[in-house]
Order: structure tokens, then C-alpha cells, then sequence
């Protein structure tokens, strides 16, 4: 009768063994928390907008030659970390108040080493909405998830801004749309003293648009080039009942052109 009730025992046993072995290998799995096979790529990284943490949002990945398609939640400190198969993915994420981001990543091959993926996203704006900028191991990449390998780096400062409180120029921001398909914008915001530093971009036309309150506004093409640039100008003053008098962005190249 003992060994009657060892034999029926033993099997209920191994299945309830093995039921927990798979409920505690699919946890892992959502929670990026397991080890990644031998086949397999850590990403590990953050979501953050002007410095600051995303937490609690779905990054999603898709992939096109790889048969692997994640949803990725960052934890209270906008960290992540995943573990997918190197290749080619489709990547975006929209969180409440902040504008849509999509993309490409080319996920390398690196066994027991994690890379790192940083999404900077932008805050909604009733004029523009921005395009953020995903850096794939310490490089910003493009539509195609290549790293740009030459990018416009521009940097200046606006002169003129207000100095009275309320008006600080911490808050302020303007737009670079990209010409062509496509249409890339991006939100470049401006630090107390008016200078600001643009995310790396690919090369070419853009159309800056500026609208401050108190001031003409600014609607102007530049070619920006690859590598540094230096964008310098000079806000004029609306006066009401004169015509406003559009002031013109002075691009300042590393060779001394403009």
C-alpha cells in the first residue's frame, strides 16, 4: 500500500516540479530579469525626456529579420533590460504627454555583454511635435538603425531673450523640421542663458520655426552640414503697430564660413 501511494505520488509531484520551473522561466522572461542564452543580446537601458526618468512605459519591439517581438516596461527609474536575438527591429514608444518615437535598431551580436539603449523622448507641444532620439551603444542612429556616422553636431545661443521672472529661458524651445520625406522634427530647448545643444542629426536641409511671446517670429531654411556648426541669433522686439522685422539665424561653420 506504501509503495501504491509512492507511485501515485511521484508523478503528481514532477509535474507540479516542472509547472513551477515553466511559471518561474516566463517571469523572468517578462521581467528582463533572466540570463541570456548564448544566442541572445542584453539591451539594457533608459527612457528619459530633458533629464529626467520615464517610468512605468511600454517600449516596443518588433522584429524584421528575426522572429522575436517584445513589450518592454520600464521600472520606476525608466530602466530596462531585455534579452532578444541580434538582428534588425522595428522600435517605438508613446507615453501620456510625451510625442510618439519610432524607429529601426540593429541589435549586434554580444554574448555577455550588455548594450546599451537610451530613448530621449519630447514633451507635446501645440506647435510641433518633436522627434526623439535613440542612442544605440553611445551612438545616435538613424531611420534605418544604422549609426550616423557623420552627423550635423549644432550647437549657439539665442540672444535677447526676456530676463524677467516667469519668463526664463529654461522653458523655452524651438523646431528643426527636416526637408523631405519623412519630415523629422526636433525640439531643441534652451538653457538660462540662451545656448542650447542640438541632438545629432543627419545632414541637410531644415527649417527652423521659433515663436516666442514679445518677439518676431523666425521661419528660416538652413543647409547644416556634418560635423559642428554654430548658430547664432538675435531675437527683435514685436512692437505693436509696426511691422515686424523677421531677424535672420547666422550659421557659423568650424572653418570660418557661414
Amino acid at each position: 500500500m506504501k509503495k501504491t501511494r509512492q507511485a501515485l505520488y511521484f508523478p503528481l509531484l514532477l509535474s507540479a516540479l516542472l509547472v513551477s520551473l515553466a511559471l518561474l522561466s516566463s517571469c523572468q522572461s517578462i521581467n528582463g530579469a533572466s540570463s541570456p542564452g548564448r544566442d541572445r543580446t542584453r539591451l539594457s537601458g533608459t527612457v528619459v525626456s530633458e533629464g529626467l526618468p520615464i517610468n512605468h512605459t511600454t517600449i516596443f519591439l518588433k522584429g524584421k529579420d528575426v522572429r522575436d517581438n517584445r513589450e518592454i516596461l520600464t521600472r520606476s527609474d525608466g530602466s530596462f533590460v531585455a534579452d532578444v536575438l541580434p538582428g534588425h527591429y522595428l522600435i517605438s514608444t508613446q507615453p501620456v504627454g510625451y510625442c510618439p518615437i519610432k524607429g529601426e535598431i540593429i541589435v549586434p551580436r554580444s554574448p555577455g555583454q550588455p548594450v546599451p539603449l537610451r530613448i530621449e523622448l519630447v514633451r507635446v507641444s501645440f506647435i510641433h511635435c518633436g522627434q526623439g532620439t535613440i542612442i544605440l551603444s553611445g551612438k545616435t542612429v538613424d531611420k534605418e538603425g544604422a549609426h550616423l556616422k557623420k552627423p550635423a553636431l549644432l550647437s549657439g545661443i539665442i540672444n535677447g531673450l526676456p530676463k524677467t521672472p516667469g519668463s526664463s529661458p529654461a522653458t523655452l524651445s524651438f523646431f528643426l523640421t527636416a526637408e523631405g520625406p519623412g519630415e523629422t522634427t526636433r525640439q531643441v530647448s534652451l538653457d538660462p542663458t540662451g545656448r542650447f545643444i542640438a541632438p545629432p542629426m543627419v545632414a541637410g536641409r531644415y527649417i527652423l520655426d521659433l515663436v516666442f511671446s514679445g518677439f518676431c517670429p523666425v521661419h528660416q531654411t538652413l543647409e547644416l552640414p556634418a560635423g559642428d556648426s554654430y548658430l547664432q541669433l538675435a531675437l527683435t522686439p514685436y512692437q505693436e503697430g509696426k511691422a515686424c522685422k523677421t531677424p535672420l539665424a547666422r550659421l557659423v561653420l568650424p572653418d570660418g564660413g557661414s
